[in-house]
């Protein structure tokens, strides 16, 4: 997350509320020289109990994710942005009944993001067994190949679950006014750190 505070806000409220299970671990990146830090740290006191904080440099969503993904205990790893409210109570009970029972826990999930719906795998979901058996979610690409990355393994793998049932509210910049913001465009932009690959 950067730059929006409020919108990450909003995510962990989502979360925190329409989730089922105690186990849930959110793991935050924050940039350190991002101006909202204080702010971050003030709304992050509320969510103690459910987030993991790491601060550092700024290193780029993929890079960030790879990092927050490798400090994970959890059985499953999500990709979740600070533009992304979950609408469905109960999610988690959902899928947990449906990929339990996948021996090996190799497979990409997703949800109905109403943009893409199930067409792309915008907000991905692996095992912790596919990060580690891998080393990375997506290795040296830029933001907007992150998740595009991970969904065409699952499609070769003939690996993909589609939840249509489990609805996200994607606050996209190019559909949220607000959020057509200096992040989004930070992150579009091939600047030289964001820029990996």
């Amino acid at each position: 997350s950067r730059g929006r505070p409020d919108g990450l806000k909003k995510s962990l409220v989502s979360l925190n509320n329409n989730t089922a299970s105690t186990k849930l671990k959110v793991y935050v990146y924050l940039d350190s020289n991002d101006s909202e830090l204080e702010t971050y740290k003030n709304i992050l006191d509320e969510f103690v109990n459910i987030v993991d904080l790491t601060i550092g440099p700024p290193i780029g969503v993929p890079r960030s994710f790879n990092l927050l993904a490798s400090k994970v205990n959890e059985k499953y790893i999500m990709m979740f942005n600070d533009d992304l409210i979950i609408n469905t109570f109960s999610w988690d009970t959902i899928f947990m009944e449906k990929v339990d029972n996948i021996f090996d826990e190799i497979f990409v999930a997703f949800f109905n993001d109403h943009i893409n719906i199930n067409r792309h795998a915008a907000f991905p979901i692996i095992s912790k067994k596919w990060f580690d058996s891998v080393g990375y979610s997506s290795n040296k690409l830029i933001f907007q190949h992150n998740d595009t990355w991970i969904f065409s393994l699952g499609v070769m793998l003939n690996r993909v679950i589609f939840f249509e049932d489990l609805h996200l509210q994607h606050n996209h910049g190019y559909v949220k006014r607000e959020y057509l913001d200096k992040t989004f465009k930070l992150n579009r932009n091939k600047i030289k750190i964001f820029f990996d690959h």
